[in-house]
């Protein structure tokens, strides 16, 4: 399944952990650190509204729709494993 995005630039890897850190942060408490290798789904980081979120954001900022596949556990396994998905899939829309 292609995406619905004209010209794709995938985000850097350090966005993508600030856009997930900032989807698992609770009003009031302090920042999550979130790094390539954080284990998201082990540590129990995300829930099925928080990647919901992420994936938005990410469409947002990549300027289009992503694949419903994306948002599969393993590519959210962690930070590094969604940026290599959306990088991937990113590459492959433009073929």
């Amino acid at each position: 399944m292609s995406s619905n995005i004209d010209s794709p630039s995938a985000p850097s890897l350090d966005a993508v952990c600030t856009v997930i850190a900032q989807a698992v942060r609770s009003p009031g408490a302090e920042p999550t650190v979130v790094g390539a290798d954080t284990e998201l789904l082990l540590t129990g980081l995300l829930d099925s509204l928080t990647v919901v979120k992420i994936v938005a954001e990410l469409e947002r900022l990549v300027g289009g729709e992503l694949p419903q596949s994306l948002a599969v556990a393993r590519n959210f396994r962690t930070p590094a494993s969604l940026h290599a998905a959306l990088t991937r899939e990113l590459t492959e829309s433009t073929r």
